[in-house]
């Protein structure tokens, strides 16, 4: 599942499509999730509260793998947003591990969408007005006063967590105060991601983190770029673990298609329509290496508020017939997509406003499925493609390099062979949702074997 799918949060948690698929080994085994013995046995009854912004989310297929595995090791889960908005968008395809866990049964989340909500918000319209021409440290204790009922509301009946992991930086900050009050209780762990790391920082100043990095019991991040970005903002190393965004390898069977069958070279990019994606770029390379005399396509499959641009760009450069935009996708015709690539496209670069991507899912999902990538040398993606070796990578902002990527793999189809083996094999090793689980199930661990680290808790107690 990708970031390509999402318009908005549904407002139809676990209403799901029928799409699943027979899924594979490399080996052509019969594959699910396996989880090792001791992880097992560690989650196992464990109590834990995944905190997020919305469920489900297509972009965030990743807490819903992650949700499917704590509960498959016998995890007392639940799941717990803090926002819910009403929209029209397909939730989560049941495919892999996905399929039989209604996780929409274990969805505990406050009740913003009501009528009284709406009058409310209207109510101090003036407020909200003001706050806006103030910016957005303004905006945000108001948001946080004007929700902060309704959360209680809907947390203080719950029984005692083992574990509150926040999904996402921007989240520990709430959190922090319920369990204070005794809202919620249990151990505080903290996920960083991308955006809260980066475009968050710019919103709301570096200094945004410095009580939760006090406070908070234990850190996850995705990769290690992001993890050297906590050390520098001053996150105890001691207390951060890297845990991988896991993909679920019974959802994609290594398959790899005939690639360069003919004179057309098929390039796919599947994500947001967004800037630090660099799909501008990719459009950019696409005109060079037409230029070149390669006969490249480029299908983006995804939704954003840059498509206008893009289209206009595409236009400009004379390639409205070689471009395709088809929109948002559910997953199940997106997984026909990268079977139809010749070459999965990453141009991401870093956004004006700080915005990274960390080892993009898409990509992930390309490597696991046997599709070449190319990429950048941009935020995590290093740690996932190593260049020359299961794909390769150019400086961002370097349509050239990656024209000359495109062609490069386009005649030489050995080492596309060669890309696409050792690029599942990366996934397998470091990327996967077993691995992925492992890591959570030691940080669980280490942050209920200390003392809380929370000042008011240890005073309170």
């Amino acid at each position: 599942m990708t970031d390509a799918v999402i318009v908005a949060p549904s407002s139809r948690p676990g209403s799901f499509p029928s799409s699943a698929s027979d899924a594979v080994t490399a080996g052509g085994a019969p594959a699910g999730f396996n989880p090792a013995p001791d992880v097992v046995s560690t989650l196992s009854g464990m109590r834990v509260g995944f905190v997020l912004n919305y469920f489900p989310v297509l972009s965030e297929a990743f807490i819903a793998y992650a949700a499917a595995a704590l509960v498959k090791c016998g995890t007392d889960l639940s799941l717990l947003p803090l926002y819910r908005l009403e929209a029209e968008d397909p939730p989560h395809a049941p495919i892999g591990i996905l399929a039989g866990n209604d996780l929409s049964e274990r969805v505990t989340s406050p009740r913003f969408s009501d009528e009284g909500m709406k009058r409310l918000i209207h109510a101090p319209a003036v407020i909200l007005a003001d706050a806006l021409a103030q910016g957005p440290r303004a905006i945000r204790p108001f948001d946080r006063r004007l929700r902060v009922p309704y959360e209680r509301e809907a947390f203080q009946g719950l029984d005692k967590f083992d574990v509150l992991h926040c999904q996402f930086g921007s989240l520990a900050a709430p959190i922090l105060q319920h369990r204070r009050e005794g809202t919620l209780q249990g151990r505080l762990v903290v996920h960083f991601r991308g955006y809260d790391i980066t475009k968050w920082l710019t919103l709301f100043g570096s200094d945004f983190y410095t009580e939760i990095f006090d406070c908070a019991d234990r850190f996850l991040t995705n990769c290690d770029h992001f993890k050297q970005k906590l050390i520098e903002m001053g996150c105890r190393e001691d207390l951060i673990d890297v845990a991988p965004s896991g993909l679920d390898l019974s959802a994609f069977p290594f398959s790899p298609q005939p690639k360069f069958t003919n004179e057309r070279v098929r390039l796919l990019t599947v994500g947001r329509l967004t800037e630090k994606k660099g799909i501008g770029d990719g459009i950019h390379a696409l005109s060079i290496a037409r230029k070149n005399g390669i006969d490249a396509h480029y299908r983006i499959i995804g939704e954003g508020h840059l498509r206008d641009e893009l289209e206009a760009l595409v236009a400009s450069l004379g390639l409205s017939e070689f471009v395709d935009l088809p929109g948002a996708m559910p997953h199940d015709k997106v997984k026909s997509e990268f079977q139809d690539a010749d070459i999965f496209l990453a141009p991401s670069i870093t956004a004006a406003d700080g915005d990274q991507d960390a080892p993009v899912n898409t990509l992930k999902e390309a490597m696991a499925l046997g599709v070449p990538v190319i990429a950048t040398q941009h935020g995590g993606i290093p740690e996932l493609v190593h260049d020359g070796q299961n794909g390769l990578l150019a400086p961002e902002r370097d349509p050239e390099t990656l024209a000359k990527h495109i062609s490069r793999l386009a005649s030489e189809s050995d080492l596309a062979d060669r890309f696409i083996e050792a690029a599942r094999q990366e996934v397998e090793a470091r990327w996967s949702l077993e691995y992925a689980t492992k890591v959570y199930a030691e940080a669980y661990t280490k942050a209920l074997a200390a003392p809380p680290r929370d000042p008011v808790l240890k005073t309170s107690s």
